[in-house]
């Protein structure tokens, strides 16, 4: 059964708590400038995102609201087709969050709840 868009949006909070507070630790113990913290959170973000995807097939914020990443098919998503659901997903966070607003149009508009990276990574987010 597809997640529904609430449990995905309150995953995605914890998620982005997690990746802001490892992060802004991260940050403050290096003593980094303004434009070199926006560069710790686009690398922790990333590693946290692809890491989680492809060695576990979710993340904690999907594991709290006990939802996984599979394919069309419901199989574990492959690691490339992981990876490539996780790029698409956060540079439409880095845009500006143009693609997360596509995202949740199309969502919206699909009865499997398939945001943009979702459709091209050819995966769903189920229930367990």
């Amino acid at each position: 059964m597809p997640a529904s868009l609430p449990l995905r949006g309150i995953a995605f909070l914890i998620d982005w708590a997690v990746v802001l507070v490892l992060s802004a630790f991260i940050a403050s113990g290096s003593g980094v400038g303004e434009w070199s913290r926006l560069l710790v959170l686009l690398v922790v973000a990333s590693i946290y995102e692809i890491g989680f995807m492809v060695a576990m097939g979710t993340t904690a914020g999907k594991m709290a609201m006990r939802m996984q990443v599979t394919d069309e098919r419901g199989n574990r998503l492959e690691p490339d087709k992981a990876i490539l659901r996780s790029v698409v997903f956060l540079i439409g966070i880095f845009l500006l969050f143009i693609g997360l607003a596509i995202s949740l149009i199309l969502a919206a508009s699909d009865p499997m709840n398939r945001t943009l990276h979702d459709r091209l990574a050819g995966s769903i987010v189920v229930r367990l």
